[in-house]
């Protein structure tokens, strides 16, 4: 049998030009993501906020608005000053803080900034903020789970539902809970990679309880869901398999 030693070196050309194609794939498909994700996310962003501004702009006063706008001007005041004894404290004190610090925060920089936006509007913005940062945070953390096309559908759909895009005008508790046990409970997903983001994960949710007390019915799914896959699924990967 003969072997032709002069053809051996050559034989590395073909491997090299075969890898460097390969790497210039992946920095190409890396780049069309990237483009892909620069189109979305401000599409998301924009679908989001504009019918939630322009509702902002149409509702008159709701009912409870009053309640929570009046709590948010009583109670930033108070943080402002670190007067935590004050019984100004107590007014409506059957709902959590948060979203009262949030809208009156929204206020008092509105009033120290000109009064560019009118008082309603301005106690709304918290909501507003909080509905499109759930359509995004939706899309963006559910594209490891369900797939970039389930997780840009089901953006879409809820950055247009009626329900939501009114919740989402309206200085109420509702939507900024929502945004927070939602992303509290997308995050569980990376955190099975990454274990430093359960201590995210639990900060949101408990900024989402101090939201509205309602989030807590959350808390168990995401308990079962952290425990099943770490007593049901995690012992049935090889060790390989198992995320460090």
């Amino acid at each position: 049998m003969e072997i032709n030693i002069d053809t051996t070196a050559e034989d590395y050309h073909p491997i090299e030009h075969k890898k460097n194609k390969t790497l210039v794939r992946i920095y190409s498909n890396r780049g069309s993501l990237l483009f892909i994700e620069g189109i979305i996310l401000p599409g998301l962003v924009l679908v989001a906020l504009i019918p939630r501004i322009i509702l902002a702009h149409q509702l008159d006063l709701v009912t409870d608005e009053i309640i929570y706008i009046m709590g948010g001007k009583g109670y930033f005041p108070l943080l402002l000053h670190l007067r935590f004894r004050s019984n100004l404290w107590l007014f409506n004190y059957e709902h959590p803080p948060v979203v009262k610090l949030l809208i009156g925060l929204s206020i008092f920089l509105n009033v120290h900034l000109g009064r560019m936006l009118s008082g309603l509007f301005a106690a709304r913005v918290p909501s507003i903020l909080s509905g499109t940062i759930l359509i995004v945070a939706i899309y963006w953390l559910g594209r490891a789970p369900f797939g970039r096309l389930v997780a840009l559908l089901a953006a879409l759909c809820l950055a247009l539902s009626p329900w939501l895009v009114y919740f989402s005008a309206l200085a109420y508790l509702d939507m900024t809970m929502t945004a927070l046990i939602t992303i509290a409970y997308l995050i569980l997903w990376p955190a099975i990679r990454q274990p430093r983001l359960y201590l995210l994960s639990a900060l949101l949710m408990g900024l989402g309880i101090a939201s509205k007390y309602t989030a807590i019915l959350a808390l168990p799914g995401m308990i079962f869901f952290t425990a099943y896959y770490f007593i049901a699924i995690r012992p049935r990967l090889n060790i390989k398999q198992r995320p460090s």
